[in-house]
């Protein structure tokens, strides 16, 4: 991306690109523009900098109908955004002039960009201004810098609050265009909030009501920055560790990237009680960031359902800062859900971060989830893991008993070669023979003579074998099988019914 601007005698504007390309020098992070080079020429400064946008977050929210796909971008940008606004606070530059013009995307990932009429706090004695406000944005500057009032680093988060107004009106299935419909049309005072702040208040409640179980968070962050009380506004540093730890378990979104928690390192101390940060006070194994146990396990089972990936891996993180994870996963169905819906990105994560395969919940395991669910990649990524295809649930259903009732045949097989037991009994004696015979399922019951020991001759609590199974169901094909494998002695007792069964071959022939 190239920004340039001609001088034209203007020694205003040779200062503000020289500042710029001072701050943009000592400045780095994930969700700023990376400063690449600059030149010079008698009538022009120009700065290069990475990356090449495909959009900026206005023409990103501005579609309609927004893509329903994107969402989950949009609730990442809350905390992309702030975590730049944070570090730039924290290196003492305040941004000026934030608008979603000034918030490239690329590749899906935020950028805050334009720091042309930034303020260096290290050049100056006092973090607080006044006197002529520069170039803003109209719609999205706070009511003390278009005032020319004294102005500090809170005047930047009335903007971000404005930028957050609209992302949340693009959650809650409004459009932007609605959004300054409505400001119009409540007039006369104006279409921002600045402006308009009784129109702004009258949205607002216009979108609690829409899905009101949803997304509700991002409201809260908004009315605190759009504050005509600036110390109401909070920090950028106070907002970003309430993103990051915010607990939307009800629908398990995440507002931030994989990222934006790490900005809390050793250099940066969390502070004692940030903005919308509220913990039981007794909670004594959770400090401030671990959030809630069962908020913790209802969110992650949340965004597994969903099979929101990122989120999963945010949730993973949060709770991996307690103490006891080790232990409190155990009680977690996430790797079950993961399994049961096939997910097996979700599924590696979740073992890598420590939760057991064979862990069983209500009598099951995820191998006998993953095989109901008849998902092949989840059973081998299982199996592969080390799962045990023996453990039996409250019916004494082994995944092996399971796959052969569904004729699932490649996941028998697989479970076969991972040492699944073909012998196991059922609850009326039943053998996997008998099982697969009285639903005529012929390919497994070739699997299952081919394992060495099959017990083909075993009768169940009623006296049948599976021979006698496949003749009464009339699988004749089975009972071909089944009788070329058995002994006089298992056939002995069957001559009327083996006549009936020829009988029935001959007349149909």
């Amino acid at each position: 991306m190239l920004r340039s601007r001609k001088f034209e005698g203007s020694g205003d504007a040779e200062r503000a690109f020289r500042n710029e390309l001072q701050n943009l020098r000592k400045l780095s992070h994930r969700h700023l523009v990376k400063y690449v080079g600059s030149y010079t020429d008698p009538r022009v400064f120009a700065i290069l900098l990475l990356p090449v946008a495909d959009m900026d977050l206005k023409t990103f929210l501005s579609r309609a109908p927004f893509p329903q796909g994107e969402l989950s971008s949009v609730r990442e940008y809350f905390g992309c955004i702030t975590a730049g606004i944070a570090y730039l606070h924290r290196s003492l530059i305040r941004h000026k002039d934030i608008t979603p013009r000034n918030v490239l995307i690329k590749d899906n990932k935020i950028f805050v960009t334009d720091f042309g009429l930034s303020l260096d706090w290290s050049e100056v004695s006092k973090s607080k201004t006044d006197g002529p406000r520069g170039k803003v944005t109209r719609d999205y500057v706070a009511p003390e810098v278009w005032d020319e009032s004294e102005r500090g680093s809170a005047s930047d988060m009335w903007p971000l609050g404005c930028i957050f107004l609209d992302m949340v009106t693009i959650l809650k299935g409004r459009s932007l265009e609605e959004k300054l419909q409505f400001f119009e049309s409540n007039r006369p005072n104006g279409r921002n909030p600045r402006e308009n702040f009784d129109a702004y208040l009258l949205w607002m409640r216009e979108l609690r009501k829409l899905e009101p179980g949803r997304d509700t968070k991002p409201l809260l962050w908004t009315e605190q920055l759009i504050s005509m009380n600036i110390d109401e506004r909070g920090t950028a540093d106070e907002l970003l560790f309430a993103i990051t730890n915010c607990e939307d378990e009800e629908d398990g979104y995440m507002y931030h990237c994989l990222y934006c928690a790490d900005d809390f390192g050793s250099e940066f101390p969390i502070m004692a009680a940030p903005i919308q940060a509220e913990f039981d006070d007794d909670d004594v194994d959770t400090v401030p960031g671990q959030g809630r146990l069962e908020s913790l396990d209802r969110g992650l089972c949340q965004s597994v359902t969903r099979g929101d990936e990122n989120n999963v891996v945010l949730w993973l993180k949060r709770w991996g800062r307690r103490a006891d994870f080790s232990n409190e996963i155990s009680g977690c169905k996430a790797l079950h859900m993961a399994a049961g819906l096939g997910r097996t990105n979700i599924m590696k994560e979740l073992i890598k971060h420590g939760f057991d395969v064979n862990n069983t919940i209500d009598e099951r395991t995820p191998l006998h989830e993953a095989t109901e669910g008849a998902h092949f990649e989840a059973i081998r990524l299982l199996l592969r893991q080390d799962a045990d295809p023996n453990i039996v649930n409250h019916n004494r259903q082994t995944p092996l008993v399971w796959a052969v009732v569904a004729g699932y045949k490649d996941i028998v097989a697989q479970l076969l070669a991972n040492g699944a037991d073909f012998n196991i009994r059922g609850p009326s004696n039943q053998t996997l023979l008998h099982v697969a015979a009285s639903h005529s399922h012929i390919d497994i019951v070739r699997l299952l003579l081919e394992q060495p020991g099959i017990d083909v001759g075993r009768r169940d609590n009623g006296g049948y074998t599976s021979l006698m199974v496949a003749v009464e169901v009339s699988s004749e094909l089975v009972a071909e099988l089944l009788l070329a494998r058995s002994t006089d002695d298992e056939v002995q007792g069957m001559d009327e019914q083996l006549c009936f069964w020829q009988w029935i071959k001959a007349t149909r022939t």
